[in-house]
């Protein structure tokens, strides 16, 4: 997925089930929307991600350049959002709502 391409990429880890990421597929046309069993596989494709939703380590969020949105899960670590906030993105991964941190 490093290939250069127009479309926003969204990268997905966890618990996804065939119906929710067909529903995914439906709702983000224009979007290269890429899945991944683990986080370790999400994070060797993360530079190109505007989108990711799962888990993602701050080392995998210091080389992600174009990363606009993360979608949180229970592995986030405590004190995310300010990671986050000082990469300049959003993020829901700290509350039910997504706000902007940065």
């Amino acid at each position: 997925m490093t290939a250069v391409t127009s479309k926003p990429v969204v990268l997905i880890s966890g618990r996804v089930t065939a119906p929710q990421l067909a529903q995914i597929h439906a709702a983000t046309p224009g979007a290269d929307v890429g899945y991944f069993a683990n986080r370790e596989d999400l994070e060797a494709q993360i530079e190109d991600a505007e989108v990711v939703a799962g888990g993602l380590t701050a080392a995998a969020l210091a080389r992600a350049r174009q990363l606009k949105w993360v979608q949180g899960d229970r592995g986030i670590e405590v004190g995310w959002g300010r990671t986050v906030a000082r990469h300049g993105c959003e993020t829901a991964g700290d509350g039910p709502r997504g706000r902007r941190v940065g």
